[in-house]
């Protein structure tokens, strides 16, 4: 008995953490073959190159575990290794290489020391363009990119040192998460609900922002704290839209009658009078 307790006990945790890898494939290629073009100004990064000298190129490598059921799939991208330089392919948005062969672009790639170790498992969710002159919720740059990954906003930067993966392919970004632009809230301005209050007017956009009591337990963006009187609430820096900036003091959700509730009571009512009336009928015959 106490065996096959022990087997079952072993297959648990066989199955609550497994990890299974796929070894990258490596291709050794000529290197005179091949040109390492920098993307801006296709000037080669490499040099001239003897007949003879060679390069290796890396294929994907992909590492999958799972813990507790939840499985997280690990990339590390494919690239090409020459010299002391590690040329790694990634989205045409973070690339500053161009890896060209018989006149054609075969790939976009970063360029990095060869001892750099570059994986990840983070996935950008969505993709925002910065502006000019940014309001609040917004990440000032009209030329930059923003990823949001789990929850968090960071701006795309090549010579960052956050990877994650956009559409099969690796960005790359600044390690720590930007900042939009703050809302400037005023306590002294709130609409509330049965005494919660549940939006706090923002004088830089002339908004009322929503606030909660307590963050979602599912959520995972950041919120900001405030506090109306002695009571802490939580908020998002994110644009607000169709919310009316009218109000000017706290407001409550009035106390309404509802006519269609009426109604139907006097219907059922009307109903169980004609029933007795029906059996009162019915007792005469």
């Amino acid at each position: 008995m106490k065996k096959i307790i022990a087997t079952v006990l072993a297959m648990v945790m066989a199955l609550a953490l497994c990890t299974t890898a796929f070894a990258a494939t490596t291709t050794t290629l000529t290197a005179k073959d091949y040109k390492f073009l920098n993307s801006t100004t296709n000037e080669d990064r490499e040099g001239t190159r003897a007949d003879t000298d060679t390069l290796v190129f890396y294929a994907e490598e992909k590492s999958v575990s799972t813990v507790d059921g939840k499985t997280t799939t690990t990339i590390t991208p494919a690239y090409y290794l020459f010299n002391n330089n590690k040329y790694v392919v990634v989205d045409d948005s973070c690339a500053n290489t161009k890896i060209v062969k018989d006149g054609k672009i075969v790939a976009m790639a970063l360029v990095v020391s060869s001892s750099t170790a570059v994986s990840t498992s983070d996935v950008v969710t969505a993709t925002i363009k910065g502006v000019k002159d940014a309001e609040c919720g917004q990440y000032e740059g009209e030329n930059d990119t923003f990823y949001v990954i789990d929850g968090k906003t960071y701006k795309a930067n090549a010579n960052g040192g956050k990877y994650a993966l956009l559409n099969g392919k690796v960005v790359v970004c600044d390690a720590a998460a930007a900042n939009a632009e703050a809302h400037t809230l005023d306590v002294n301005k709130v609409t509330s609900d049965k005494g919660t209050v549940t939006a706090v007017y923002c004088t830089k956009c002339k908004n009322y922002v929503p606030v909660v009591k307590s963050i979602p337990a599912t959520s995972v963006e950041t919120y900001k704290t405030i506090s109306v009187g002695n009571t802490p609430y939580y908020y998002l820096d994110k644009p607000v839209s169709g919310t009316p900036a009218n109000g000017t003091g706290t407001t409550t959700s009035p106390k309404t009658f509802d006519a269609g509730i009426a109604m139907y009571v006097g219907m059922a009512l009307t109903s169980v009078a004609g029933s007795a009336v029906v059996i009162g009928k019915k007792k005469e015959f």
